[in-house]
């Protein structure tokens, strides 16, 4: 897998694409400054909703409807996240592909994904799902926590 991605890695650093991007003083920082906001309301969607299941907000409401209000928040935002973190990787890319923290990052956004559509499904079905709740939040935590780790670890 390493070696794959170290070419492309390399093939990205000779588009000009990637070019273009790091000719820019603006580019990178825009496409961080965005994703990171995307990356705010996937997250506080996800905990607003594993909260609710946990029953810590919005008890009053019902658990469809909280589903409802705040997944599609988080489902319309993955595009934007994924779109800037490519051009964050096409402007940038031994940085990305060849940190572990990336692929650390990568790993635990399958996993917040599956656990954010498995609690939806665990909603309309009616059931509880309260330990997968504690889990996609960690799992989400720590897709944050290692996309800041990548700006201060070194690439393989």
């Amino acid at each position: 897998m390493e070696h794959l991605l170290g070419h492309l890695s390399h093939y990205l650093a000779g588009t000009a694409a990637c070019r273009l991007i790091q000719s820019s003083a603006w580019m990178i920082p825009a496409f961080q400054t965005v994703h990171i906001l995307a990356i705010s309301v996937i997250f506080s969607s996800a905990i607003l909703l594993n909260l609710r299941v946990l029953g810590l907000v919005e008890r009053d409401a019902p658990l469809a409807q909280a589903a409802n209000r705040f997944l599609p928040a988080l489902w319309t935002t993955v595009p934007l996240a994924v779109a800037t973190g490519v051009l964050m990787i096409v402007g940038e890319p031994r940085r990305a592909l060849m940190n572990e923290s990336f692929h650390l990052k990568m790993l635990l956004l399958l996993i917040a994904l599956a656990a954010t559509a498995l609690t939806r499904r665990t909603v309309r079905a009616g059931g509880g799902g309260r330990a997968l709740a504690v889990l996609s939040m960690l799992v989400w935590a720590g897709v944050i926590f290692a996309g800041r780790w990548i700006a201060y670890s070194q690439p393989g």
